[in-house]
Parts: structure tokens; sequence; C-alpha cells
């Protein structure tokens, strides 16, 4: 099954709806980036974004620009993990994963 999309009009055109089907839009721009699973997911909802707004417009000249600003670090933070930690899991577990992150 190839992508697509599905636009509908409602109350005179007063309401519209969008949704679309990207999969192998998406998995072309995973391969060619040799992205991560969550990298691939942002991508893929910015790509499937894009595809809509293109879709609503007007005319043949008209153009969208998609910019994604980053600073090149992850989105990791250490106290983040260490609460998460907390939460879910027992003192000996927790030690032992800190342990092994610690010495890797």
């Amino acid at each position: 099954m190839s992508d697509y999309i599905v636009r509908a009009a409602a109350a005179d055109l007063q309401i519209r709806a969008f949704a679309i089907t990207s999969r192998e839009l998406v998995e072309k721009a995973r391969s060619i980036h040799n992205t991560s699973p969550v990298a691939t997911a942002a991508l893929g909802r910015l790509l499937s974004a894009g595809s809509m707004m293109g879709a609503m417009m007007k005319g043949e000249q008209d153009l969208l620009t998609l910019q994604i600003k980053g600073d090149g670090r992850p989105s990791f933070r250490p106290e983040r993990l260490r609460r998460i930690l907390r939460t879910i899991l027992p003192l000996r577990s927790r030690f032992l994963l800190l342990w092994a992150w610690v010495c890797s």
C-alpha cells in the first residue's frame, strides 16, 4: 500500500479534516538518514505534517519550508533518569543499574 492523504470537508467548507498514511515516506527518510527510532518518529511527524500542509496550498508556485533547529546535543538529562529510576526500580536494582552505567 502506498502513501496517501485523505481530505474531507463539511458545513459548506467551514470544517476541513486531513488524514495521512506516510509509512513509505518515513521509511525512505529513515533509511537515508539512518535515524534512531525516536528520531524517526519525530521526523515522521514532521514529514507527515509538512505533507498535509503542502496539500492545503492553493497555488502551483507556493512554497513550504520546514526547518529543524537543534544544537546537536541529545536531550538526555541524568537527573531525569535518576527520578525515573527512583520511582520504578527497587533499591538493589537501582544500585546495580547505576553502577553499570557509571562503569561503562
